[in-house]
């Protein structure tokens, strides 16, 4: 499963548990979120072809597009986090499910940063090897 889709997947969880379309409803935080998907493309792209090259460009290509991953989930988590206290219109129960469900997506995004990094470490260790 490429990372853009397992980040697809968690946007779709996340609208199911908050009962909006989209969180731009109630916010405009998710259009933060084309930073996200452009930036796990770019990984998903660099991880292919890092590994078919297995060369120091591909590897180099592979951490760029982590770096700029890494860049957009952090300013994206800090505009999510905030989104709930400046929306005035939720009710607590809206509330109170929204931020669960954006702990749902931090989650999901960390583990995802991690997924990455981790991949990122075994090109580097394979490029070393040979």
């Amino acid at each position: 499963m490429t990372y853009l889709s397992q980040w697809t997947k968690a946007k779709e969880e996340f609208e199911a548990l908050t009962g909006l379309n989209r969180a731009a409803q109630k916010t405009w935080a998710f259009r933060k979120s084309a930073t996200i998907d452009k930036s796990l493309k770019a990984c998903d792209q660099a991880q292919e072809v890092s590994s078919a090259r297995n060369d120091k460009e591909g590897l180099v290509e592979f951490e760029g597009a982590f770096g700029m991953f890494s860049a957009a989930k952090a300013e994206y988590l800090f505009v999510l986090g905030g989104a709930v206290t400046e929306d005035s219109d939720l009710t607590w129960q809206e509330k109170a499910s929204y931020e669960r469900a954006v702990v749902y997506l931090e989650t999901k995004l960390l583990a995802l940063e991690e997924k990455i990094r981790v991949h990122v470490g075994e090109a580097g260790k394979k490029l070393t090897q040979h």
